[in-house]
């Protein structure tokens, strides 16, 4: 086959527009991409704060439920509240007559309550976090005048870890109305990922308190 002038400017032209890309145009592509990462991550970005800040939410409301629940179900059987110096944990004798203590093991440490063994060796091994609730169960002999003779330590109860979902108690506070017969729970909780934190109270009405 005779090549032709014209058949060396085709194959000219073919052999042309078979080069690859110059490094401005890589320069270019990469500015548009990275523009176009940039505004899309600055639509999502409020929406993934506002998912975030539901689920936060849900899991805080959840656990909070779940504890102000079990410390009620513990105030409406007690028969007598011991007056305590300081509002962060609270003490009562229940129908069974067991003298009943409800604080955060942070508070139990920090009042030098007494721990159960089993407990105290949880937390010494990082078992436990300090940050979550405990209930002690003791068996109690009363006085004539209403003073605690003898005290034998029982149990301690408390929810795993686990169903914090990475959220402690910061605070936990319990104010008794004598008048009314009443204690009002105050539990904040912290995540301790995100910081977010949550606060909620209720009231409880003891019926079985003894006058």
């Amino acid at each position: 086959m005779r090549l032709t002038k014209g058949n060396l400017q085709v194959k000219k032209r073919i052999k042309n527009n078979q080069k690859g890309y110059t490094l401005i145009e890589l320069i270019v592509t990469f500015v548009l991409l990275g523009l176009l990462v940039a505004a899309a991550a600055s639509v999502l970005s409020p929406f993934m704060r506002l998912h975030l800040n539901q689920t936060n939410i849900a899991h805080a409301q959840t656990l909070s439920d779940i504890l102000l629940s079990k410390i009620s179900g513990q105030l409406i059987d007690a028969e007598k509240i011991l007056k305590s110096s300081s509002e962060d944990y609270i003490q009562f004798i229940n129908e069974d007559n067991e003298l009943v203590t409800i604080a955060t093991l942070q508070t139990f440490m920090n009042s030098s309550l007494d721990i159960d063994s089993e407990t105290q060796k949880l937390l010494e091994d990082g078992t436990l976090k300090k940050t979550i609730l405990n209930i002690d169960y003791a068996s109690v002999e009363i006085g004539p005048d209403g003073e605690l003779l003898t005290k034998t330590n029982n149990s301690d109860w408390y929810y795993g870890v686990s169903t914090y979902q990475s959220n402690e108690i910061s605070n936990l506070t319990f104010n008794y109305n004598s008048t009314r017969k009443t204690v009002k729970i105050t539990l904040q909780l912290k995540n301790i990922k995100t910081g977010y934190e949550y606060e909620t109270s209720k009231i409880v009405k003891c019926i079985n308190l003894k006058d």
